[in-house]
């Protein structure tokens, strides 16, 4: 997967849209895995963090500082995803609860995420996500795979290696791409293992959040992780103020806390050039 140096907003959609409005900087996704490999990441113990709904959703541009969320009273962050199936840059996995991720369905992909496999029992992972927005293209940070390939590629890896051993989410699609998703599940016929659905969100205001949430839930019936969400709409070319994210996250994390639609959440994005 090609990636840039410097990730940026991604741009979405309100409602339904095409992928030049939704498309996401392919930096803001995975690393290299010949790049990964150099990464250090602090040894688990077998003792699984105590998991609550909050996570970081962090790349390798991220300064390492992880002890905000990690020693300090009363933080509600319990878990970390990084576009990889590496924890990479010191992720402290005794401490926070890390969850692989198969970003695409590229041969090396593939090949990358099953040979991190043995690793997930000493990382604690409890929890796998599966390919990232297949609806859109590689240039937008998405993976760019057909509903029928995705079916097909995710029970090869997923049914076969590890089913039995953690919770599954299904491809987490863009804002506006119900359509791709229930296509996906149609094309599974019953034959793919997943517990969970991750979504993606970028929008203006709560409300939108909220009528979103419940959409998807209606639609395929499990929990919801959101994985990506942020106060931006780039079809109108809205971008909030840091003072306009604080009172987005003031207004939406007390009904993503509360919520039964929504297991988990993870803000986009944790990076240190974030603008």
């Amino acid at each position: 997967m090609t990636v840039t140096v410097s990730p940026t907003v991604k741009p979405a959609s309100t409602t339904s849209k095409p992928a030049s409005t939704t498309a996401k900087p392919a930096s803001s996704s995975v690393q290299p895995a010949s790049s990964v490999t150099k990464r250090s990441v602090v040894p688990s113990t077998t003792v699984v963090p105590v998991i609550k709904k909050a996570g970081l959703a962090y790349n390798w541009e991220f300064n390492q500082n992880w002890s905000p969320w990690t020693s300090t009273a009363g933080s509600k962050v319990s878990w970390g995803y990084s576009w990889d199936a590496h924890p990479m840059l010191n992720f402290p996995t005794s401490k926070l609860n890390f969850v692989p991720m198969l970003h695409g369905n590229a041969a090396d992909k593939i090949q990358w995420f099953v040979s991190q496999i043995p690793n997930f029992p000493s990382w604690g992972v409890t929890h796998l996500l599966s390919f990232n927005e297949p609806d859109m293209p590689g240039s937008a940070g998405g993976s760019d795979i057909t509903p029928a390939q995705a079916a097909i590629d995710h029970q090869r890896v997923f049914n076969s290696t590890v089913s039995s051993k953690y919770k599954i989410g299904a491809p987490a699609v863009a804002r506006g791409s119900k359509a791709w998703l229930q296509q996906w599940v149609t094309a599974c016929n019953g034959k793919c293992k997943y517990d969970f659905i991750p979504i993606h969100f970028y929008g203006q205001t709560p409300q939108e959040l909220y009528d979103y949430v419940t959409e998807m839930h209606t639609a395929f019936g499990k929990p919801l992780w959101i994985t990506e969400f942020a106060a931006m709409d780039f079809s109108t070319g809205y971008s909030a103020t840091a003072t306009q994210a604080q009172a987005f996250q003031n207004a939406v994390l007390p009904f993503l806390e509360s919520s039964t639609m929504v297991e988990r959440y993870s803000w986009f994005g944790l990076f240190d050039n974030w603008k």
